[in-house]
């Protein structure tokens, strides 16, 4: 995650860390001990402060994507998947995640689900754009 973290600050902060981790709401010396020659791996609070930036959360566990949300959605649009926000899935997303962020559960446990979640989603979505691109 380190190269990664890495990357948002040069593509997000033109390389200035201490403004990353100001909007981070941490001290450029806590930042950096996600990018060390020996990082420590961002906790759940962290990794939503991250996310909220604009970041692809798929991109940001695995590498795999997109960095930016932005430019997953333009990929969306390239092949002409429509989505609406007020599609009950959607919603329901949004829900879901606002409840396990209110939870008790803790952080390492919230960041499993996440991944288990957003791994089930890519799934469904990456066999549906398989499908669309199958049938132009």
């Amino acid at each position: 995650m380190r190269e990664r973290l890495e990357n948002i600050v040069e593509e997000l902060y033109s390389g200035n860390k201490s403004k990353m981790a100001k909007d981070l709401g941490m001290s450029p010396q806590a930042f950096n001990n996600y990018v060390n020659d020996n990082p420590r791996t961002p906790g759940y609070n962290i990794v939503l402060k991250i996310i909220d930036l604009g970041i692809n959360a798929h991109w940001l566990y695995t590498g795999k994507g997109p960095m930016l949300i932005k430019d997953l959605v333009d990929q969306v649009n390239d092949l002409g998947v429509e989505y609406n926000a007020s599609d009950p899935v959607y919603i329901n997303i949004i829900a879901a995640y606002h409840h396990l962020k209110e939870s008790d559960l803790s952080d390492d446990r919230k960041l499993e689900i996440i991944k288990e979640f957003q791994e089930s989603i890519l799934k469904e979505h990456n066999q549906a754009f398989i499908d669309k691109i199958s049938k132009k």
